[in-house]
């Protein structure tokens, strides 16, 4: 039987900007505290999957990173949270509940 999760779902520009670096390596200090409560923490970005990998095995985190780079930002734009003129996402937090509701 599958067990419903919570779900956080931060939204973050570049990985390659130092905010966002920074950004992700405070997620990844507190991670513990995430799974504490069986919640499930996933990081989209518009980052291509090679920036992503390089990012995950350097920092050494806790938790996946996805990409929105293609096809054309549609989870960002599905959120609401994307930045047409830059074409990059807003920073944003999105935590979700096992029956799939954002809160």
């Amino acid at each position: 039987m599958c067990r419903k999760l919570l779900k956080s779902l931060p939204f973050i520009p570049l990985i390659e900007v130092l905010l966002c670096n920074n950004q992700l390596t405070l997620y990844n200090e507190v991670i513990e505290k995430f799974k504490r409560f069986k919640a499930q923490f996933v990081e989209i970005s518009v980052a291509e999957i090679c920036s992503h990998l390089a990012f995950f095995h350097q920092k050494k985190l806790g938790f996946p990173l996805l990409s929105d780079f293609e096809p054309k930002k549609e989870i960002f734009k599905a959120y609401g949270v994307f930045r047409n003129e830059e074409g990059v996402s807003k920073r944003a937090l999105f935590v979700i509940n096992g029956k799939g509701i954002i809160l």
